[in-house]
């Protein structure tokens, strides 16, 4: 099957995060590093068939270090190589979300990821209440 999703974006995402299974999907049923980059694409495959989602690979120097996904004003999926996550770097990619997806958009997390839900909320994302058990949705809304 033909896709636009980067199974080797995902990978170079993840790479090195060894921690990445105790922040994504609890019902995964391969918890592992791959394990996780496996669910990830094959969730992102399954998105596509049902939306007309966007899929860009992050770029550093040419190298592949990350991926986001996202449909109209939603924020799906996306991961940063850990070597990458520093503040500079990571407010540059928020700047970069916000031109991909607007003044107004939303992203759903696994309450389990805190570290992206703190990441989100230093940026300036705001939780909203949703009926979804182990979930925080989070909202950006400009001020423009």
């Amino acid at each position: 099957m033909d896709t636009k999703i980067s199974y080797s974006a995902i990978c170079a995402a993840f790479e090195g995060d060894e921690d990445i299974v105790s922040y994504c999907d609890p019902s995964n049923v391969n918890p592992t590093p791959k394990g996780v980059i496996e669910d990830v694409f094959e969730k992102l495959v399954q998105y596509e068939t049902l939306v007309d989602g966007v899929f860009r690979t992050i770029l550093f120097d040419d190298k592949e270090i990350g991926f986001i996904y996202y449909f109209d004003d939603v924020l799906v999926s996306f991961g940063i190589n850990k070597g990458y996550r520093t503040k500079e770097f990571l407010t540059g990619f928020f700047e970069d979300v916000k031109k991909w997806l607007g003044n107004d958009f939303v992203t759903y997390m696994w309450e389990r990821n805190e570290r992206a839900v703190r990441w989100f909320e230093k940026c300036g994302m705001e939780r909203e209440d949703v009926d979804l058990d182990k979930i925080v949705k989070l909202r950006y809304k400009s001020c423009q």
